[in-house]
């Protein structure tokens, strides 16, 4: 039994307190029992009524090897009898074993716990996996041969010991003692000391930590924003300015940072708080602004808010910055990374003028701390981004200390010819099954074998079908532990309300949640405890997305498994990856790009003119700026006031205009707000008659307003699901540029750049069966489009060209839609841009009408 000591050790002292606190009368009794059975519903998935908690806590009390003597049907202190023992194994082993005599559980109870250390179940004492690599290789390898699914790709990545330093830098103690008693920490890893030397020591350089995902970067800007707030209380006023990409991670962070100031008395009056778009009322914005030291923030609103707000508003804020963190740094990229630098250039200009420093001189005393994925260009990405300085001059932290657990990545697709057991409770879609059906079926067979897994889906309504088919699926087993899992799997994705997103985390942190089925929108950093399996639904458009989709299982030691389920069938790109996969598991980074568009450059240029107007001499290009006579500065031109920023989307172009809210008029009571969307994705979501899939329901949507941007929905009890139809023209207004390709007897090639309109237009929307995935009906819709003014390029196809397609028996459309979806994979990297920020025409079959060959 000493694999079976190493899995309940940790339980141990807990569960000796719960007994003697119990025995004793202590009012620390409740807490106790609350703390081991949390504790042991994260790790082990098992929940205990309160009396089964305190016998399972005396089989735990392991002082003088009670544990030991109970399952070997001896005695001790408590008096346990063979009964115990048995009770003891039965709840192990589960309640259908209740009528089963001794021998035979202490016979099943060996037999399965041979299972269980293959299934990844059992760990050391010390938290680690012991070998369970190979274990968990055989299990994937088990459940890829049972599907009957193709494995075209394995490869395991080794587990590696963690890497301890010390800062050589002064910290004061009692920031160490809050980070060990907030969260046990009393060592560092070899990166975070190295960072904090950066930012703390004499030097006090930039610093960029690009390690892997859970390594602990987090923790280098909390030490540095202790060290400051506690240097404050000497004397010297510390304000610190921390910008996430989502709301999200700054409330995971705000949670993070109290807690440890919590453990500092002499912190105890300082205010940290977050200021995003969920802070709508003037005066918990000015109370924020006027009162706290550290401000967790995203780029929308230091743009729309902050900056524009007044210079004379926020000046004591600004004059007091010493520390600006900017986290998840791989994420701003291409036109939202230029969007972004903009807005910290900005951020520095004022802040030059707040300290009194040379606007656009190098003596600003802010430093610059940020944490990001593993690039290949770091140092380069931080200087694009906050252009304070060369490259050389920024210290790069990315040899990661941080222990982690052998990690098995498998690339599988569909075999050519299925043949899985119709009895099969997972043999639930048509045939060939895609990528997501697929995973379906597998994250059934890792549940069962009690794994926590998060599967990754790449767009909205994907996410919504495989949660609620793995859903059906569980309800529809015959074995009512499998059916239990239903009530602890999750979908998480954008759209849900801030509190509903929430609520997820924790479940998921907690332990509650054993599977959960999301978008990209837990790619980032937030803390979700630890996952043992990550499902990626088709190939992640870039090796950052897998390694970041693949770090969230096998967090600290624990041995993981990450699989990408291959999309062949159906998706040119997975298809190629299938046919051509080594290299899809290496670990080279393509270099993290920063857009260079004029047109971005000129609209913030009238941001910064409005928050601060420029000075005579101290800008060269002021096309587009107002001289002022009086001010004798330059100003912002009329077109862009009265609120620049509004007018300047530092997002897709897909965010553009107010957010749509979804309300359920059909449950009892008051309504509720269902949903928030983007006025894009309510284009293509919000259609009278469609469904809206929400948390695996299916609503109704009764009456859409574009006007008020609201849609009633109601629940619906329906065994289909709605999917738009829709086409987007794009059509060039003037051209800023040409260039002649080719101009030969084939026609004149030429290809242009300039101004577009893009114009969606959804016409009616499809009607399928959940179960089968058949098409049961066309409904034509009209929905008013949606039309945006961008810039983009443009090829018109010769005519003779296009004859010859059509001659040829191809289809003319359909040839140049391909070309533009393979131009668009491949020119992301070319240009220095990511594949959201390219968009192309879908002109599709079903809407009548008639367009130029243009590509």
């Amino acid at each position: 039994m000493p694999e079976l000591v190493a899995l309940f050790r940790p339980f141990a002292a807990l569960s000796l307190f719960i007994l003697r606190s119990s025995r004793d009368g202590d009012t620390a009794r409740p807490i106790a029992l609350k703390a081991v059975s949390d504790a042991m519903r994260s790790s082990l998935g098992l929940s205990l009524a309160e009396d089964d908690l305190l016998a399972f806590a005396a089989v735990l009390d392991d002082d003088d090897g009670a544990m030991l003597s109970v399952l070997r049907g001896g005695s001790n202190e408590y008096d346990y009898d063979g009964d115990s023992r048995g009770s003891f194994l039965r709840f192990v082993l589960g309640p259908a074993f209740v009528a089963m005599d001794l021998d035979s559980l202490a016979a099943l109870f060996a037999k399965r716990h041979a299972v269980w250390a293959k299934s990844n179940l059992l760990r050391n004492s010390n938290g680690n996996s012991g070998s369970q690599s190979p274990a968990t290789r055989d299990l994937a390898l088990g459940i890829c041969d049972k599907l009957r699914l193709t494995s075209v790709l394995e490869t395991t990545i080794p587990s590696a010991p963690a890497q301890y330093a010390d800062p050589t830098c002064a910290v004061d103690s009692r920031v160490w003692m809050a980070l060990k008693e907030a969260r046990g920490i009393d060592r560092l890893y070899s990166h975070q000391a190295k960072a904090i030397d950066c930012v703390l020591g004499n030097a006090r350089r930039d610093v960029v930590v690009s390690t892997g995902t859970a390594s602990g970067k987090s923790i280098v800007y909390q030490v540095a924003v202790l060290q400051l707030l506690l240097q404050s209380g000497e004397g010297e006023e510390n304000t610190i300015l921390l910008v996430f990409p989502t709301k999200a991670l700054a409330q995971d962070q705000l949670v993070a940072l109290r807690s440890l100031v919590c453990h500092i008395p002499e912190l105890s009056e300082i205010v940290i708080d977050t200021l995003d778009g969920d802070k709508t009322h003037r005066e918990t914005r000015r109370a924020i602004r006027d009162t706290a030291s550290v401000i967790l923030t995203n780029p929308d609103t230091l743009h729309a808010a902050m900056l524009p707000a007044g210079a004379h508003a926020w000046r004591g804020f600004w004059q007091r910055l010493r520390l600006v963190v900017i986290d998840e740094m791989h994420v701003y990229q291409a036109q939202f990374g230029q969007h972004v630098a903009h807005i910290l250039h900005r951020l520095q200009r004022i802040c030059c003028w707040a300290q009194g420093k040379n606007i656009g001189g190098s003596e600003l005393d802010v430093r610059f701390v940020a944490c990001s994925a593993t690039t290949a260009n770091p140092a380069e990405h931080m200087c694009a981004l906050t252009g304070r300085r060369s490259a050389a001059d920024i210290e790069v932290v990315d040899l990661d200390g941080s222990p982690h657990g052998s990690k098995h990545m498998a690339l599988w697709c569909s075999s050519t010819n299925p043949n899985l057991n119709s009895s099969s409770t997972s043999n639930v879609l048509s045939r060939p099954l895609s990528a997501a059906a697929n995973v379906c079926n597998v994250a059934i067979q890792l549940l069962a074998h009690g794994l926590r897994i998060i599967v990754f889906c790449k767009s909205r309504q994907t996410c919504e079908l495989v949660f609620r088919e793995i859903s059906d699926s569980l309800e529809r087993s015959p074995t009512p532990r499998i059916r239990e899992l239903q009530t602890r799997i999750m979908s998480y994705r954008a759209g849900y309300t801030a509190a509903e997103r929430r609520a997820i985390e924790r479940s998921i942190f907690a332990g509650d949640t054993r599977l959960v089925v999301a978008t990209n929108a837990l790619e980032l950093g937030i803390d979700i405890g630890s996952l043992d399996a990550v499902l990626m639904v088709g190939v992640p458009t870039s090796t950052a997305s897998l390694w970041q989709q693949a770090g969230r299982a096998g967090r600290r030691t624990r041995d993981s498994l990450a699989i990408v389920m291959a999309d062949s069938a159906r998706n040119p790109i997975d298809k190629r990856t299938v046919a051509a996969p080594s290299g899809l598991f290496d670990r080279v980074f393509a270099p993290a790009t920063v857009a260079n568009e004029q047109s971005i450059a000129a609209a913030h240029l009238q941001c910064a003119a409005f928050e601060l107007p420029f000075a005579a001499n101290e800008i060269d290009d002021t096309e587009g700026l107002c001289w002022d006579p009086v001010l004798q500065r330059w100003i912002c031109a009329l077109s862009f006031k009265p609120w620049p920023a509004e007018k300047v989307h530092i997002r897709s172009v897909q965010q553009t205009g107010a957010d749509w809210q979804v309300v359920d008029f059909g449950t009892a009571g008051a309504p509720t707000l269902l949903e928030v969307l983007d006025a894009y994705h309510a284009l293509f979501a919000l259609y009278e008659g469609g469904i809206l899939l929400h948390r695996g329901l299916s609503y109704s949507i009764d009456c859409v307003d574009p006007d008020l941007r609201v849609a009633l929905v109601s629940k619906s009890n329906v065994s289909w699901y709605t999917v738009k139809r829709d086409y987007v023209d794009a059509v060039p207004l003037s051209v800023s540029r040409s260039r002649t390709l080719s101009s030969d007897n084939a026609g004149k090639l030429e290809v242009c750049y300039g101004e577009i309109n893009v114009t969606a237009t959804v016409f009616g929307y499809k009607r399928i069966d959940t179960r089968s995935r058949k098409l049961l009906e066309l409904v034509e819709h009209k929905s008013p489009p949606l039309t945006i003014k961008t810039s983009g390029i443009w090829l018109d196809i010769p005519l003779n060209i296009a004859q010859n397609l059509a001659a040829s028996g191809h289809n003319v459309e359909a040839s140049i839609h391909a070309a533009q979806h393979a131009l668009i994979a491949e020119v992301g990297a070319l240009v220095g841009c990511v594949s959201a920020d390219l968009s192309t025409e879908c002109k599709s079959p079903l809407a009548n009408r008639s367009k130029i060959p243009r590509l």
